[in-house]
């Protein structure tokens, strides 16, 4: 693998692992499920990265890789909420 290729997987990693604490502590009964993953998609791009696709948060019954829609309603209450954030 060339460095350079090895050096951009290592700083995907880090920005995921920072937008992923951050995305974290965001989550937090009263917030809004759209505002928490329109934060976290700033924060990666300010961080230099560019999301792969938009971050999604599925809650309880929601299937994974839900993205919020423009109107989104959700607020966080008492669900149990799967993060996943990727980008390039």
């Amino acid at each position: 693998m060339e460095e350079r290729v090895k050096q951009d997987f290592i700083k995907a990693g880090k920005i995921s692992a920072e937008a992923l604490e951050y995305g974290k502590s965001l989550i937090k009964k009263g917030n809004s499920l759209l505002e928490t993953t329109e934060l976290i998609e700033k924060k990666i791009f300010e961080l230099g990265g560019k999301p792969a696709f938009p971050v999604q948060i599925s809650c309880d019954e929601i299937a994974a890789h839900f993205c919020a829609v423009e109107d989104d309603s959700i607020v966080f209450e008492n669900q149990v909420v799967c993060l996943d954030c990727l980008h390039n």
